[in-house]
């Protein structure tokens, strides 16, 4: 069984594996186009902060699942780091205990990221919701 220090040891392994990739990748590497932002609908705005806008989105083909559509800002180098980061981790921690990466593209000035959607919500509310729910 590994202990909290062996966990923060395999952390920071796997990061600086990444962090290393990343800076020597080039950034349209990590960029998989397969859709354009003019191809989604957008359901619903989920969330907006200093990060970018989470939007629950759809392809105009009705048939298909709604998505999660995460934009981040993409104008200088740091924005572009902290982005590229985001998809190389999303795409090495494809699981089925994770939310699955589907592809990313460039909008404007922002990188859009999109996941898969999970009806319940994010992993912060469950666990608050938990929080509530009586012991027995």
């Amino acid at each position: 069984m590994m202990n909290d220090f062996s966990i923060f040891l395999l952390f920071i392994l796997i990061y600086s594996i990444i962090s290393n990739h990343i800076t020597t990748a080039n950034s349209q590497e990590l960029v998989h186009k397969t859709h354009k932002y003019e191809d989604y609908d957008i359901l619903e705005d989920l969330t907006t902060g200093a990060f970018g806008r989470v939007l629950k989105v759809q392809l105009k083909d009705k048939s298909a699942k709604p998505e999660i559509m995460k934009c981040l800002r993409y104008m200088n180098a740091k924005d572009k780091k902290a982005a590229d980061e985001e998809v190389a981790m999303l795409k090495l921690a494809g699981s089925k205990y994770t939310v699955r990466y589907i592809e990313s593209f460039i909008h404007d000035i922002d990188l859009c990221i999109i996941m898969e959607y999970c009806e319940g919500g994010n992993l912060r509310e469950m666990i608050e919701k938990m929080k509530k729910m009586p012991l027995k």
